[in-house]
């Protein structure tokens, strides 16, 4: 990997190595004390973006891997979208033909509270 000691590239890529590696102790270390004050270990964002990072270094070197992880990360980004979201002119559109089922005799009439909740827990 090095080609020898007196290689300005090869020098470089350890420095930064170094750094890295300070850097990542620095960043255990804080998550180590933050850690500390929790009362249960539940993994936080801090922590889990840690483990992804890290686990993204160990495969950053191959080419079909990361391919790999980047259409499964699409996929992840697809489904986060909510698909209960609508525009303005939708949900009106939505409530008018609500008011119309409502005109033609196809809603529901309740006569207390209870009577609807019942109604509802049967759905």
């Amino acid at each position: 990997m090095y080609h020898s000691r007196d290689c300005p590239y090869c020098a470089l890529l350890c420095a930064i190595r170094l750094i890295y590696l300070f850097l990542f102790c620095c960043f255990v270390s804080f998550l180590y004390l933050c850690s500390q004050n929790q009362t249960s270990r539940i993994m936080t964002t801090l922590e889990l973006n840690a483990q992804i990072w890290r686990d993204m270094a160990e495969i950053a070197d191959s080419e079909p891997l990361m391919k790999q992880l980047a259409k499964y990360l699409k996929k992840l980004v697809a489904q986060k979208s909510d698909p209960t979201l609508m525009t303005k002119e939708e949900f009106f559109a939505r409530v008018d033909e609500a008011r119309e089922e409502i005109r033609q005799g196809k809603g529901k009439r309740f006569s207390d509270p209870e009577e609807m909740n019942a109604w509802l827990n049967s759905l």
